[in-house]
């Protein structure tokens, strides 16, 4: 059984874990950064859209221009039903940006809180600058933890933290783990960003969690579908489709040429007391 220190441990490797990971390598490059995940990448996940929002984090991360090279489906928007009624309408991405003036003859284009204009430089000529990203969470989660590693954080994937206890007062844990090949260890960390997602091992039963939003999503992938909305008529660009329904909602969305993904949102107490008896894929 090993024993070590680390300026900081990060527990979870999802796009959370593996980001702060990066940064706090980038701008704290003698710290060691010690990451540890379940699973070995690439692994399935869901959660497939990004917002333009995280451009600038992309971009700090060093991978917005990778991913903007890739095949990854450029989402230019979100097409809702939802409302008083069926009538629908569209966040464009493209017409969101406003241009305002700040003093003397300065730009700022202004997308949902960013300053884009610092993001991509001057004289970008890209067709599509405001534009998120559908993403394929299998290729898109082990881009962003091979980027925690290249910048010189510890990744250590196929290694479950079992416990995060403690030292008296002070800020710091000593985090338990073991891996997958039977190595086990402890690691004694200033700080500890738990990025667990639903494990949330730092705050297991202390949570409050709120009945209305006790939500679950039946989901699947299809073939030979068509797309809701393109744009321009490329099957690169598209928006996201999201329609209300009684006691939930749907999305549908592309991430390939030939691959939408499609989901149904509705509460668990609504599931168990309308639809007893009917199976999940029934009701998909």
């Amino acid at each position: 059984m090993t024993v070590e220190h680390a300026d900081c441990v990060v527990l979870g490797g999802g796009p959370a874990g593996s980001t702060f990971a990066a940064i706090a390598r980038k701008y704290a490059p003698d710290a060691k950064i010690v990451l540890l995940e379940k699973c070995r990448f690439p692994r399935w996940h869901i959660g497939e859209s990004t917002i333009p929002a995280a451009n600038g984090v992309l971009e700090d991360l060093g991978v917005y221009q990778t991913m903007l090279a890739s095949d990854f489906v450029k989402k230019m928007g979100v097409t809702f039903i939802w409302g008083k009624d069926r009538t629908p309408w569209t966040a464009d991405y493209l017409t969101l940006k406003t241009i305002s003036r700040a003093g003397g003859d300065a730009s700022v284009i202004e997308v949902t809180g960013q300053d884009f204009e610092k993001l991509l430089g001057p004289g970008q000529t890209q067709r599509t600058p405001y534009s998120a990203f559908n993403v394929e969470r299998s290729r898109f989660d082990k881009l962003l933890l091979d980027n925690a590693r290249q910048l010189g954080a510890d990744v250590r994937e196929g290694t479950r933290a079992l416990g995060a206890q403690r030292v008296g007062e002070s800020s710091q844990h000593v985090i338990t783990w073991e891996d997958d090949a039977g190595n086990s260890g402890s690691i004694t960390a200033d700080f500890v960003l738990d990025a667990t997602g639903l494990s949330h091992l730092l705050t297991r039963g202390e949570r409050v969690y709120d009945e209305n939003l006790n939500n679950f999503a039946v989901y699947g992938y299809l073939q030979g579908a068509e797309w809701k909305v393109t744009f321009s008529g490329s099957p690169d660009r598209s928006t996201v489709f999201i329609a209300a329904i009684e006691h939930g909602w749907i999305w549908y969305f592309p991430l390939g040429r030939d691959r939408m993904t499609v989901g149904v949102v509705t509460n668990r107490h609504h599931f168990a007391d309308k639809l007893a008896g009917v199976d999940l894929e029934t009701f998909f």
